[in-house]
């Protein structure tokens, strides 16, 4: 009777586990898997992911010489991840802009069939909110945040810098034709190169900065879903009401729990195989000691 009451104690903490197990894979949440480059770190941090109102930024007019970075973070929903992520790509190629990175994750690391890609696109800043629109058309947005840096004062103090270093370059350039010996010649040349290697780190700080103002950047992160979120503003519930939501997503919370129990008990099925002989085995050794020792007293 004891060897009994082990066994079924084993079983019932085998299945719990799977039961744990299932619910820790299903609760798995993706990660932030926004990429940077390193020069966009320096400029502006990206800020915390959530669910927000799309930001009024690029409506009004802004003067000609205005240096903006637009950055947008948008979070899609679609029934068909490869339909989604070839009309995106379309539409990125018609507004004559490219992918930076791109990551699709197909759920084959868990236990889960969940599939979601991570785009980083660069689009020309005159059609970001065109290529928003269209992404909406397409997908569930769920959400939608931009940022919007100023670097004018930067970029024209940087601007004036290069110019500068070229005037000095120019007129060392003058000197260095009228050197007489070679001690001038040697301290021109020394002071001609330091102004050159300056030159180049400011001229490339100012190309990132054309890059980053003429090319906005879209981070847009897409899963691939049964049922779109409804994204609405928030309303109060009435008894009733609060009521049946509750209940139809318990169901739903339920129903969810089962599937992945299924998967879960399926996907792992050779390994309770081996766990089951496992305790078979041990049950099995364990009754013939019993026997042993029964018959032992017995003849005793």
């Amino acid at each position: 009777m004891q060897i009994r009451r082990i066994f079924a104690l084993f079983l019932v903490v085998m299945l719990l586990i799977s039961v744990l197990a299932a619910c820790g894979a299903n609760t798995e949440s993706k990660s932030d898997r926004v990429s940077m480059d390193v020069e966009s770190d320096s400029m502006n941090s990206v800020p915390e992911k959530g669910l927000s109102k799309t930001e009024e930024s690029s409506q009004t007019q802004t003067p000609v010489n205005q240096k903006l970075i637009r950055k947008v973070y948008m979070d899609a929903e679609t029934e068909d991840l490869d339909s989604l992520l070839s009309q995106v790509e379309q539409r990125i190629a018609q507004l004559g802009g490219y992918v930076e990175s791109r990551e699709i994750y197909n759920g084959s690391s868990r236990n889960t069939k969940t599939r979601y890609g991570d785009l980083t696109i660069r689009i020309p800043a005159e059609n970001l909110d065109q290529f928003v629109d269209q992404v909406h058309e397409v997908s569930n947005i769920t959400s939608l945040r931009e940022t919007t840096d100023d670097v004018t004062l930067d970029y024209v103090a940087t601007e004036s810098r290069v110019k500068a270093l070229q005037t000095e370059e120019t007129r060392l350039l003058e000197l260095l034709s009228l050197a007489e010996n070679m001690n001038d010649l040697l301290t021109i040349e020394s002071k001609l190169t330091d102004v050159r290697t300056e030159l180049e780190q400011v001229q490339s700080i100012l190309k990132v900065y054309d890059n980053q103002v003429n090319y906005s950047t879209i981070y847009l992160d897409v899963t691939e879903v049964e049922t779109y979120t409804v994204v609405e503003e928030p309303k109060t519930e009435g008894f009733f009401e609060r009521i049946g939501n509750g209940f139809v997503r318990s169901l739903n919370g339920v129903w969810t729990l089962v599937k992945e129990l299924v998967i879960f008990w399926i996907v792992y099925m050779p390994y309770w195989g081996i766990i089951v002989l496992g305790a078979l085995i041990t049950y099995w050794i364990i009754r013939i000691r019993k026997k042993k020792e029964n018959q032992q007293r017995i003849n005793k």
